[in-house]
This record gives C-alpha cells, structure tokens and sequence, in this order.
C-alpha cells in the first residue's frame, strides 16, 4: 500500500520555517536601520562638535587679536609714559641753566646797585641772552612734543641743500661770534637737491651747528660741509679741538652727549654709525655727557621723519662730527610727490 503526502499537508510543514525566516529578515533589517540610524547620529554629533571647535578656535583667535592690541597699546602708553618722563628730566635739567644766569645777574644788580654804567650793560646784556636761551630751549620743548605726539605737519617740498646749510649757518652766527668760534661752509661738488621740510631741516641742522659751536674752544672754526655720497646728500658739521684750549668734559663731549640724548641711555654706551671704513668712527661711551641735549632729541625725530640717518663720530683731536644723510631727491618724481 503506498501513503501519499496531500499539499495542504506539506504546506503545513514549510509554513513554520517560511514564517522564522521572514521574522529573521526583519530583525536583520531592524538592526540594520538601527545601525544606520546609530551612525548617522554620530556624524551629526562629530559635525555638531567640529562646529563647536571651529566656533571655540575662531573665537580663541580673536581673543589672541584683543589680547594682542590690548599689549601693543599698553606698550604704546609705557613708551608715552617714558617720553614724557624724559622730556620733564631734560627740560627741567636744561631750562635750570638759563635761569641761574639770570638770577645771578639780578642778584648782582640788587646787591650792588651803584654799579657803574659798563657793569650795569654787561649784566643787563646777560639777562637778555640768558632770557633768550630761556625761549629757544621752551621753543625746542613745544615742538619736540609736537613732533612726538605726530601732531607736526611737515611741509615737503624741493630743497637746495647748500642753500639749507646757509641759513642755518646764518641763524648760528651771532652765537658763533659771542663765543669767538668762526664757522666755515664747504660745499663739494655738484650737490643734488633734497625732497623735505625746509624749515624743519634747517631746525636740525641750526641744532648740530649750535651744539658745535657750543662745545668748540674760543678761537677754533666749526666746519660745516655738505656733499653727495652716492644716493644721499651729507652735511657734516665738526668742531676740532686741538691743544690744551678744549673745554673739559671728556674727549668727545658732544658726540657722547649726542649719543646719550639720541639713545636715552647714560650706562650702556653707544656704538656710533657712519660710512664704511670711516676712519674716525668709534664706539662712544656716554660716561662723560655734559647734558641731557633736548635739541638734539629734536634733531633726531626731524631726521628719522626725513627718512633719513644721523651719527656722531670723534674728529681729529679731541673734537666731534656730527652726520646727517639724507636721500636725495630725483626729478623725475616731482608728479609723484606733488
């Protein structure tokens, strides 16, 4: 006899196992949009907190610039702070000379006032120069805070240096002759013009000549000499001391006392700079400075506003020369100056 095995039968045996497959399929692709939800929120979150780090840099670097122009300023403000401090120094130190010639003569004239006519003039002839130091130095003061402050206008033009050399040379000469110090003028050669302030380089250069003159022995000659040298025009102006006639205080009075004003510093020293292979330059203590120099301060701030260079050297002897380079001016830039 042989048993036969209906459809309906075997349907009924495959139906279980189809029905476990199936549900295995879903569980598969339930973990599979779990897995793919999982790593899609984690790249949300790893763009999310990229986001929050770039904000967090971008932000820091900010801070940085703050923090940077928050330095630079207070910088800014110390170094105000010290330029006043040293103005307030020097113009107290310079402006007590003036005024002692003056109390000296007035304390001559009450204390003796019978004196007779020829003293009378002489001491009334001291007041007037003292009271006149007296205005230039306040002068010096106004305009070197004006040009520290960037206040200063500076009025640029073409410039004929030896016709610069001779008006300051001018304005110097009655001092000159009060000090029985002869000023001598050179130029050499064909001397190319300058694009500058006139009236402010005349300012320096009646600074340098006035400090030589200063300085220089009765009797000696202040050589003030303009030349070119290559892409700059050079005015030099030194005062040679020879002898036993030069005044005291130190080899180089004024060029240490140039390096002590232009450097701000009394200790260390100052290395003066000039031409290559100049054979009289050499580092200059400032040990010996005989003031403070307000005006060579100015000198300094009008040179450096030119774009230009200024060093002391020790002459021949026991005297100082002093450089101030300045680049000379092509014609052919007139259009773009203007």
């Amino acid at each position: 006899m042989v048993l036969r095995v209906r459809p309906p039968a075997r349907a009924a045996l495959i139906r279980p196992w189809g029905e476990s497959a199936m549900e295995f399929m879903d569980i598969g692709i339930l973990w599979v949009c779990i897995g793919g939800a999982l790593v899609l929120l984690m790249q949300a979150q790893a763009l999310h907190l990229a986001r929050v780090n770039r904000r967090l840099a971008e932000r820091e670097e900010i801070l940085q610039q703050k923090n940077a122009a928050l330095d630079a300023a207070n910088a800014k403000l110390r170094e105000v702070g010290l330029i006043k401090s040293r103005l307030l120094a020097n113009a107290s130190r310079e402006l007590r000379s003036p005024l002692a010639g003056i109390l000296r003569a007035a304390e001559t004239l009450t204390r003796y006032p019978s004196s007779d006519p020829d003293t009378v003039y002489r001491l009334g002839d001291t007041v007037a120069w003292e009271a006149g130091r007296l205005d230039r130095l306040i002068g010096t003061i106004l305009e070197l805070v004006e040009i520290e402050s960037k206040a200063a206008v500076f009025n640029e033009g073409i410039v004929e240096p030896e016709a610069l050399l001779k008006q300051a040379v001018a304005r110097v000469d009655p001092i000159a002759k009060r000090h029985a110090v002869r000023i001598e003028t050179i130029t050499e050669g064909e001397v190319p013009a300058l694009w500058g302030d006139e009236k402010r380089l005349t300012r320096a250069l009646d600074v340098l000549l006035h400090n030589a003159v200063n300085y220089a022995p009765k009797g000696a000659t202040v050589t003030a000499r303009v030349t070119a040298n290559g892409p700059e025009v050079v005015f030099t102006v030194e005062e040679a001391r020879t002898g036993s006639g030069a005044r005291a205080g130190g080899t180089a009075g004024a060029a240490d006392r140039a390096s002590s004003a232009w450097n701000g510093q009394d200790e260390a020293g100052w290395a003066a700079g000039g031409d290559d292979g100049g054979d009289a330059t050499e580092t200059l203590g400032a040990g010996d400075q005989l003031g403070v120099g307000l005006g060579l301060d100015l000198c300094r701030q009008i040179v450096e506003r030119h774009r230009g260079r200024i060093w002391a050297e020790r002459a021949s002897g026991r005297g100082s020369r002093f450089n101030l380079a300045l680049s000379a001016f092509d014609h052919s830039d007139v259009a773009g100056h203007a």
